[in-house]
């Protein structure tokens, strides 16, 4: 019996490794199962994110709303493209003699525009527009300080006398043409309308110019932002920036 009972007492010793070993490669076997089944998840997941249609219209903390497309960084449609050179092109050389209403202002009520004060040549001064002067934040910054200073040169009573206006006509904006990632050039053709009380119904020049774009990155608007911070921020929203204006070697630019 004795002998007996030490076999069993053996047998059920060599039995415990076998019982933990087969614990062992059964929780090993179940977290391969989870981690599988996770895996199988996230990439259910990913895919639907990636075959997700990329939002079209976006809504602005002030209630406008816009369409928007998924594009690179330095990419830009031409659209937008041609609207900014047009409509900033405007901004800098049409003059008024008047301040730019104010949000809280009504027509009728403008203001005259004292202009900015530019450094000439020769220590001479001049004057540009205020709203030039708020337009010129879509140039770069190492070619804004000669271009306002031509703008300034265009008439001595630029800016400075509420009687004398000019109004730049655009007659063509060709479709941008893509130097390399990020740059574009687009060809200008127009007038400026230049009245003042020397000429009452106007003189016309000419001024077809081959406009350089290079694409930069949007400000943020934040809400505590200045109203001057507010307008700069406001030209510099398209993401491009001027930063050289050359004369055009012919009258019409090629398509």
């Amino acid at each position: 019996m004795q002998a007996i009972d030490r076999i069993r007492r053996q047998s059920q010793k060599s039995k415990n490794p076998l019982n933990f070993l087969g614990l062992f490669v059964i929780a090993i076997g179940s977290l391969s199962v989870l981690n599988t089944l996770s895996n199988i998840g996230a990439w259910f997941a990913v895919y639907s994110l990636a075959t997700k249609p990329a939002p079209t219209l976006v809504q602005q903390s002030d209630g406008q709303a816009e369409l928007v497309s998924s594009m690179a960084t330095k990419e830009r449609t031409p659209l937008v493209i041609r609207r900014f050179t047009m409509d900033y092109l405007v901004l800098l050389f049409n003059t008024t003699g008047k301040l730019p209403l104010a949000p809280n202002e009504k027509p009728g009520m403008e203001k005259p525009d004292p202009g900015v004060l530019v450094a000439l040549e020769g220590g001479k001064e001049g004057r540009i527009a205020t709203s030039t002067w708020q337009a010129s934040a879509a140039l770069s910054s190492d070619f804004r300080a000669r271009m306002l200073k031509e703008i300034a040169g265009l008439v001595p009573s630029n800016g400075s006398d509420p009687k004398g206006q000019i109004v730049l006509v655009p007659r063509l904006v060709s479709e941008p043409v893509k130097l390399q990632d990020g740059q574009w050039q687009v060809n200008f053709v127009g007038d400026l309308q230049v009245f003042s009380p020397q000429f009452p119904i106007g003189e016309t020049v000419s001024f077809n110019k081959r406009i350089f774009l290079h694409a930069i990155d949007s400000p943020i608007v934040k809400d505590t932002a200045s109203p001057l911070a507010r307008s700069i921020y406001q030209v510099r929203s398209a993401g491009l920036e001027i930063y050289d204006i050359r004369d055009l070697e012919s009258q019409t630019p090629k398509p």
